[in-house]
């Protein structure tokens, strides 16, 4: 078992969800996130790491919320919310320059519903009412 953190981080002006791609498909869209690993003190602390690593925002642990953790298929994952985030969006260069491959942008709930981990996106979704 793996456990994972992502976070929903919404733009409070457009309502829109920061998403990332896969690795393996720029066409397939998920929540933004990723593995908790040994140089991780907490959650909190991997989804911090994750988020700067996947797109440059900086969040911080005062500002995100744990809006639940349960078994998802073999991980347990930890999922968060903000709205409060400082800083820019890498640019694609920038990203591939750190080694992060997946393409960084922001999109409507419904297609996080329709898209990777849609089901799970859409029950959290319900649980935060967004």
């Amino acid at each position: 078992m793996k456990e994972v953190t992502v976070i929903i981080i919404r733009n409070q002006v457009t309502n829109k969800i920061l998403s990332v791609s896969r690795k393996y498909d720029k066409t397939l869209f998920g929540l933004v996130g990723g593995k908790v690993d040994e140089t991780d003190k907490d959650i909190y602390s991997a989804i911090i790491r994750e988020c700067f690593e996947e797109t440059g925002l900086i969040i911080s642990k005062k500002n995100i919320k744990l809006v639940d953790s349960r078994m998802e298929g073999k991980n347990f994952c930890h999922c968060f919310y903000t709205n409060k985030y400082t800083g820019n969006i890498l640019s694609q260069n920038d990203l591939d320059d750190v080694g992060e491959t997946g393409v960084v942008k922001w999109l409507d709930k419904a297609n996080l519903e329709n898209g990777f981990c849609g089901d799970y996106n859409k029950a959290i979704f319900e649980k935060l009412k967004l």
